[in-house]
């Protein structure tokens, strides 16, 4: 989640803030409250499995930002369903995309659906090389 995002929802089941903690304060400015119930409330680095799932999934898809790591940990707890909300990939996040495509894959590989939002377009699929008709 992040601190844009605080005090937006009415429901949610963990918060998840996997951001570096030098980083709070900022978020602090953008959400007057939110250092308070992270420590509280949320995952974060200190409680979060990121040496589980770096043996699980590999080093090459966790640098890109929060939803890869959301995405590994939520597989590893064998869900029928993942679903994703609030998350486009667009812009100066676009190159998180292809690492969620990744973990998008290989939850479908462990027969897990991957919901987004009608009109989302984060799962549309790529144009693929040298085969952009299939």
């Amino acid at each position: 989640m992040s601190a844009g995002r605080f005090n937006k929802y009415t429901r949610w089941d963990k918060w998840f803030e996997l951001h570096d903690p030098r980083s709070y304060p900022k978020y602090e400015r953008i959400a007057k409250g939110y250092i308070d119930f992270i420590t509280k409330e949320a995952v974060t680095q200190k409680d979060f499995p990121a040496k589980q799932l770096l043996e699980e999934f590999g080093p090459y898809f966790f640098t890109t930002g929060q939803i890869t790591w959301l995405l590994a940990y939520a597989i590893t707890l064998n869900p029928q369903e993942i679903g994703i909300w609030g998350v486009e990939a667009i812009g100066d996040h676009s190159p998180q995309r292809k690492d969620v495509h990744y973990f998008v894959q290989k939850a479908r590989d462990r027969g897990i659906t991957v919901t987004v939002p009608k009109n989302c377009t984060l799962l549309a699929k790529p144009k693929l090389y040298a085969f952009a008709s299939l």
